[in-house]
């Protein structure tokens, strides 16, 4: 099933406006919405606001089994 997608990533921003499918997941007791509709402007807006959170999630981690190992 298709589904039209409004991903509101803050209250400063207008949302990430696309297109999705519903699919079940491999265990079959999950469902998620793979987002392969969205246009070029509105995949770039999403990167633009996910990169910073993997980048500091990413930095956390390193953080985290640096800390670890010492």
């Amino acid at each position: 099933m298709t589904v039209r997608v409004n991903l509101y990533l803050s209250l400063e921003m207008n949302p990430v406006v696309g297109l999705g499918s519903v699919m079940r997941l491999l265990n079959g007791n999950e469902i998620g919405i793979p987002l392969n509709h969205l246009t070029l402007a509105e995949s770039g807006r999403l990167q633009d606001f996910l990169s910073p959170l993997i980048f500091r999630e990413g930095q956390q981690e390193l953080s985290s089994r640096i800390a670890q190992s010492v």
